[in-house]
């Protein structure tokens, strides 16, 4: 279950964002942008529910009334099927909550784990960009 997150939480998001195996696959924020995006309209985080309470997060953007940026997905115990079983309440989410008909997001090229779980829930490669001399490979699905 995914449940919204406030400015009371950011310890434990940093917590998350701040694990050395996280840390390499995301450009993580700082304390200071992460409530000021918390406190942004059209920026919602969301906990992800596990069985002793927050097992990660997610950061959206709403770009449009039909688009949406998954900005960011942080799981506490990664290989154990919380990130698969988030995805489909994101994509549930988006449609409810926002009514969104696409979601879209950038993954490191090196992100082998992330890109293999976004194309086994239909997401596909649309393009590339560079970061600091990085790829990201850029995906989207429509839900």
């Amino acid at each position: 279950m995914l449940w919204e997150l406030n400015s009371t939480h950011i310890e434990d998001i940093l917590r998350l964002e701040n694990d050395v195996d996280v840390r390499r696959f995301i450009l993580p924020y700082t304390r200071e942008r992460h409530l000021a995006e918390l406190s942004t309209e059209n920026v919602r985080y969301l906990a992800i529910d596990g069985p002793s309470g927050m097992a990660g997060f997610i950061i959206l953007k709403v770009e449009s009334d039909w688009s949406v940026e998954f900005r960011r997905i942080v799981v506490d115990n990664r290989g154990q099927g919380v990130g698969k079983k988030a995805l489909d309440e994101l994509e549930v989410y988006c449609r409810n909550e926002f009514n969104s008909h696409r979601i879209w997001l950038d993954v490191f090229e090196d992100n082998a784990r992330a890109r293999h779980l976004y194309s086994s829930k239909g997401y596909e490669t649309t393009g590339t960009r560079s970061y600091n001399g990085r790829t990201l490979i850029i995906m989207e699905k429509a839900i």
